[in-house]
């Protein structure tokens, strides 16, 4: 009678097994951390139309890295930070342009997890401030930053942490004050499209 018992609870003591490994296997996706380069296109302006007419390129350098936890299923909380550079000189006679921007701040994304990756949606607010200079002159500004992003990741591995990678498509608003005596307006943000390396657990 015992053994007929043990092997009739039995199937059911593997599903609780299961079950709880399922469980298991969601609670481990608590924390993300995430690092991407890609280009930045510069946000249309009075002063950037200005440069553009006398040859100078309208694509910045940008890196961010980012690192959120998790508050309650796709919710999550974090922090980013980012650098944008830009070096050029229109002509072999042309003064040097230089621009150093950096930033961050928080966001509050939604990671979506499905079967290969993660899709997420990225609102972020925070405080950017640049340096725009031709003959190494040029004063700091800074600005309220608004923006967010669209990120598609792939897996690559199974272990936990999970290593991924992926693209993302994003934009900034940070206008400025007037980065010279022209009294042209200025954005230090812009669209981008970068690559992003992932790493959760």
């Amino acid at each position: 009678m015992v053994p007929e018992l043990l092997l009739a609870l039995a199937p059911l003591g593997s599903g609780e097994e299961r079950g709880a490994g399922a469980m298991d296997l969601g609670s481990q996706r608590r924390w993300i951390a995430r690092t991407a380069m890609g280009i930045q296109s510069i946000a249309d302006s009075d002063h950037q139309r200005l440069l553009e007419l006398e040859g100078y390129g309208h694509y910045r350098a940008l890196w961010q890295g980012s690192f959120d936890r998790q508050l309650s299923g796709p919710c999550f909380v974090g922090v980013f930070g980012l650098v944008a550079l830009r070096e050029d000189t229109p002509n072999p006679w042309g003064p040097e342009l230089s621009e150093r921007i950096w930033g961050g701040g928080l966001q509050i994304p939604l990671h979506v997890f499905v079967e290969s990756g993660i899709l997420s949606i990225v609102p972020r607010v925070g405080f950017t401030s640049g340096v725009l200079s031709l003959y190494d002159e040029g004063a700091s500004s800074g600005a309220l930053l608004l923006g967010g992003e669209l990120v598609g990741v792939q897996s690559l591995t199974t272990a936990t942490p999970t290593v991924g990678l992926g693209v993302a498509l994003g934009i900034y608003y940070a206008p400025v004050p007037p980065p010279s005596e022209i009294g042209k307006s200025y954005d230090l943000g812009g669209a981008y499209l970068i690559v992003v390396g992932e790493i959760h657990g």
